[in-house]
């Protein structure tokens, strides 16, 4: 029997021994298990990290020898946020050192704050082209020509030539006075708060083109006519008296600023004021309100705008040229969005407005720049207004020639407004109403030829007014 009490105990305490080494060494490979899962645990994670910043940074790689470091890179930047939004005011930096009128080029790259930008404009390329190929520059000192959509200000056509600056646009300079473009602005404010119509008779006296102190009196009425006939045959005595008996300073300030004039407009290049200054005096009242002078100037921009007011039911669009800019990673920076200068007249004054505007083509001062249009394919379809203006300047060596108007589709509501300015030297070429009815024409016939028929001569006289055999002297229109 072996002694219980020896270092060796009994064959039970053997046994019970032996189980607890085999319990610990099953422990202890269980914590060294564990522990050898944590560390792959681990080191795994380290390794999807190191994996994930080294795919996306490459700011410690460098191209292999021989290869395009630029392009190694471009390779593997990642698609970079967006570029903060463009104002108009960026636009006009941009386009400071680009040139855009008589440019046949309506897409283009421009460099701007160390990157490359993608310029897309409102230009139509065959309506640009055309204005461009035909500017007769020989027998003209400055000529501007604007097509509009007049619905959201977008400018279609932008041609022009001025021989004195030859680097200058002469559709953004407000150089050249309004004459009697201006008489849109006073029949608007007539129509809109006197009460007159288109039908409305007025008295006056003497000369349909002339202007003096004595025409304008309640006493001046040998003589009526229509507001209508007198705004298509641009009777100065009528808008004098209009605006010095009827309107008064207040409200031709309230319509001019209405319509475009002593106000910044927000164009997409730098647009020069147009100033209108009007005193309180009657007869200046007469002179501004007639567009017998030569202090209210306008640029051909400013007048597609005051035509776009007519077919846009009152409301004036802000001008624009540029579409949308993108970076150079494609990120859209500008878009265009239409916008109000101002509701310039009544929607209802505007429809009566248009359809004094189109009897300046049929009857008035227009009428031998459109003559045979009902001939015409294209322009028979149309419907088709405008006013135009006539002044020279003060050493009488230049004649400006105005037509601010438009043409409308009846059937599928497109329209555009059309605005041109002709300073014409001593031997006049193409006149502004003939610049006018080319663009009309381009627009809506496609392309389509000019009728090989001579088109009818117009009458050399209004036929709803009597004849008058003074002669008219300059600064009707």
């Amino acid at each position: 029997m072996t002694d219980p009490s020896s270092p060796f105990g009994s064959e039970t305490g053997s046994s019970d021994w032996a189980g607890y080494l085999e319990a610990m060494r099953h422990h202890v490979e269980k914590r060294r298990s564990k522990r050898r899962r944590m560390m792959m645990g681990l080191l795994c994670c380290m390794a999807a990290a190191l994996i994930y910043l080294g795919w996306n940074d490459d700011t410690g790689k460098l191209p292999p020898p021989g290869a395009d470091a630029a392009q190694s890179v471009r390779k593997t930047k990642p698609a970079p946020s967006k570029t903060a939004a463009f104002s108009r005011n960026d636009i006009r930096t941009m386009l400071q050192k680009r040139p855009i009128y008589n440019s046949t080029e309506t897409d283009f790259r421009i460099p701007y704050l160390n990157q490359t930008y993608q310029i897309d404009t409102s230009l139509d390329p065959r309506l640009q082209q055309t204005a461009i190929h035909h500017l007769m520059t020989k027998t003209s000192r400055h000529i501007g020509i604007v097509v509009m959509d007049p619905f959201s200000g977008r400018i279609l056509a932008m041609a022009g030539f001025d021989k004195l600056r030859p680097g200058v646009n002469p559709c953004t300079q407000s150089d050249y006075p309004a004459a009697s473009v201006f008489k849109i602005v006073t029949a608007a404010a007539a129509l809109d708060r006197i009460d007159l119509e288109p039908s409305s008779t007025i008295p006056f006296s003497g000369n349909k083109h002339t202007l003096y102190k004595s025409q304008v009196t309640e006493r001046a009425a040998a003589q009526r006519i229509s507001l209508r006939d007198a705004f298509a045959q641009s009777v100065n005595p009528v808008f004098g008296k209009i605006g010095a008996l009827h309107l008064g300073k207040n409200t031709l300030d309230q319509y001019a600023q209405a319509f475009g004039f002593n106000r910044w407009i927000d164009f997409d290049l730098p647009l020069e004021t147009s100033p209108c200054r009007i005193s309180a005096e009657s007869f200046h009242l007469a002179e501004i309100a007639s567009g017998y002078n030569r202090t209210t100037l306008m640029s051909p921009v400013h007048g597609a705008m005051i035509a776009s007011a007519v077919l846009n039911g009152g409301r004036m669009p802000v001008p624009s040229l540029v579409d949308q800019v993108r970076d150079s990673f494609g990120n859209r920076v500008y878009v265009h969005q239409a916008a109000t200068v101002s509701q310039a007249l009544s929607p209802q004054s505007a429809s009566l407005l248009r359809t004094m505007m189109g009897a300046t083509i049929d009857c008035g001062t227009g009428r031998r720049s459109f003559a045979g249009y009902q001939c015409d394919p294209v322009l028979a379809r149309l419907e088709m207004g405008g006013k135009t203006g006539t002044m020279d300047n003060d050493a009488h060596d230049v004649h400006y020639d105005w037509f601010v108007g438009f043409g409308a589709d009846r059937h599928t509501g497109k329209a555009i407004a059309v605005s041109v300015m002709v300073g014409h030297e001593h031997q006049k070429g193409t006149r502004a109403g003939q610049y006018a009815r080319l663009m009309i024409r381009e627009f809506f016939g496609s392309g389509q030829p000019l009728p090989v028929k001579a088109p009818v001569k117009a009458p050399s006289k209004p036929v709803l007014t009597k004849k008058v055999k003074a002669k008219a002297k300059a600064g009707h229109g």
